[in-house]
């Protein structure tokens, strides 16, 4: 096809996926080769270019025939603008489209609050559909029309679940398998039994129907979301799909969500607009006191819980959530005692009068923690910071201090009776 174009100087694509090593090859001028050949890649709108292509998009299509946009520019604008964290998925030119494309349609029916899990949750609909579409129009190989025409038969969303639910297992699988956001996969060095041909192989011709229709890039082998944030989107759904299964089969409990504060903003969107999902977090947690083997999946549901603002019981006593992140949460009066709380982060956190007897601190964030009239008898702070943290009349009888940093910390009117401090760093401390 390309040899018919004799004049072309320029080729414009915006579908690089397609395109890998060898295809490049079929651009190079004959003249020079490879020397003549120069491949450039757009960069993502800034926020001028998003209000210009706004402006544009509906003078476009104001002036069309058959035109049915009922919003200005300044309206898509306005609305955009109430959306959180919404600029950083409409600077995808593409997207921004799908979004101006979608977001009228939401209001028309009378969705009184368009946030970003809407906005998601109704632009990864659509995309499948518009899938569906193309593959109704485009000529298919028989076999492929006879899995096509299944998929499509099921119920009138059977396509739309097909895609959804094989996005949700390929983001999750890269999650799991060192928080991929690009796979590498070559077919003819993969193994048989890899945990990547189950999605990107090309024997089964419902799977590459399928991946046909996701909302992938390719290169050469290489496969990746075009946005980071609809691969996070998808794992989150798939977390929380997993909240029916139990506590040892849950996909909570494979994966710790603590490095990933996209992931978590996304869970703690979802929870506070659906608050069926509340009660199976806390379950974790509860559970947590009597099996050890849960402890991800009850620092990853307390981290949500709290990033989502929703109250927690004062009775947490022996709870195990090492790693979570309480960072500027409130907790005062609350019961930690004997609770694992190793390497949790409660930086800035409010814990005034809260109960840490005999409680695991080990490598805990405490920087400018609020520890007025805390009880930590007995507690095990070794290694932990404590940097700027208030611990005036605090009672740490007992507890072990030692290599923890003390740096800049309030101890006065402290009880300090077999306090260990030994390698503890003291400076600046105010007795």
């Amino acid at each position: 096809m390309f040899t018919e174009w004799k004049n072309a100087k320029i080729i414009i694509s915006c579908r690089p996926e397609y395109f890998d090593e060898g295809s490049r090859e079929r651009f190079w001028p004959k003249e020079n080769g490879k020397k003549g050949f120069q491949e450039l890649t757009l960069t993502p709108f800034l926020r001028a270019e998003i209000d210009q292509y706004i402006k544009k998009y509906a003078d476009y299509y104001s002036k069309k025939n058959d035109s049915q946009l009922s919003w200005n520019a300044d309206r898509y604008i306005q609305e955009i603008n109430t959306i959180p964290q919404i600029e950083e998925l409409v600077c995808n030119p593409v997207l921004l489209k799908i979004t101006l494309n979608i977001l009228p349609e939401l209001r028309k029916r009378g969705t009184s609050q368009i946030n970003r899990i809407v906005l998601y949750e109704e632009f990864i609909k659509k995309w499948f559909e518009r899938a569906q579409e193309r593959l109704q129009k485009i000529q298919l190989k028989p076999k492929e029309k006879e899995e096509f025409n299944r998929l499509i038969n099921e119920d009138k969303e059977s396509f739309t679940k097909h895609c959804l639910q094989f996005g949700k297992n390929f983001a999750f699988e890269m999650f799991v398998n060192n928080n991929k956001v690009v796979i590498d996969y070559d077919p003819i060095n993969e193994e048989i039994k890899s945990n990547w041909a189950r999605f990107l192989g090309d024997e089964d011709v419902k799977l590459r129907l399928i991946r046909f229709s996701m909302p992938l890039f390719r290169r050469g082998n290489q496969y990746w979301f075009f946005h980071k944030s609809l691969r996070d989107y998808l794992i989150s759904c798939a977390l929380l799909d997993s909240l029916k299964d139990s506590p040892q089969a849950t996909l909570f409990n494979m994966q710790s969500i603590i490095p990933e504060p996209a992931i978590q903003q996304f869970l703690a969107e979802q929870v506070q607009q659906m608050p069926e999902y509340e009660q199976p977090l806390f379950d974790f947690i509860e559970y947590s006191k009597r099996n050890p083997n849960i402890q991800i999946a009850s620092a990853n549901a307390i981290t949500i819980l709290s990033r989502a603002s929703i109250q927690l019981p004062l009775n947490l006593n022996n709870i195990r959530i090492p790693g979570a992140d309480l960072s500027n949460r409130v907790f005062i009066y609350s019961q930690f005692e004997k609770a694992d709380l190793n390497k949790v982060n409660f930086q800035n956190a409010k814990l005034q009068s809260a109960n840490f007897e005999d409680a695991s601190l080990r490598d805990a964030n405490l920087q400018n923690t609020s520890l007025q009239d805390v009880n930590l008898t007995g507690a095990d702070l070794q290694g932990a910071n404590l940097q700027g943290a208030n611990l005036q009349n605090a009672n740490l009888e007992g507890a072990s201090l030692q290599d923890a940093n003390l740096t800049d910390a309030n101890l006065s009117d402290a009880n300090l009776q077999g306090t260990k401090l030994r390698g503890s760093n003291l400076n600046y401390i105010k007795f």
